[in-house]
């Protein structure tokens, strides 16, 4: 019996010799290698690379023209961005989830109507809800 034993863990170190030598992994139990860590891939579509978030570019000043006519005391540019930015980021947080209107709608400090094109406006350029 000792020596059947002997065999069977010779048999099993000449295996594992001959997986590390291969350069396959010692154990079929072993997990695969974790991804690293960092912010998930946001795509973008190319006909969207006028975005950038640091900045208010033309078409979004003739899309949502009330946000920068002066016509509005609470409707202004720095609200625009303020809100834009804080629905970008949202959706960048995780970006293989739909991002509803009714989500953003509930921290954003401008009327329904307003938040409703904003959204609106995003998805149709891809720079949100992107799939």
């Amino acid at each position: 019996a000792a020596a059947a034993a002997a065999a069977g863990q010779a048999a099993a170190a000449a295996a594992s010799a001959a997986a590390a030598a291969s350069g396959l992994p010692l154990s079929a139990n072993m997990a695969p290698a974790a991804a690293p860590p960092g912010p998930p891939a946001v795509i973008l579509p190319s006909y969207a690379a006028w975005f950038d978030p640091n900045a208010v570019h033309a078409i979004e000043r003739r899309a949502l023209p009330e946000f920068f006519d002066g016509s509005s005391a609470v409707k202004t540019e720095l609200a625009y961005t303020e809100a834009r930015n804080f629905i970008v980021s949202s959706y960048r947080e995780q970006p293989a989830l739909y991002l509803p209107l009714t989500e953003v709608r509930r921290h954003l400090a401008i009327d329904v109507a307003a938040a409703t094109r904003l959204h609106r406006f995003l998805e149709h350029w891809g720079i949100i809800n992107y799939v």
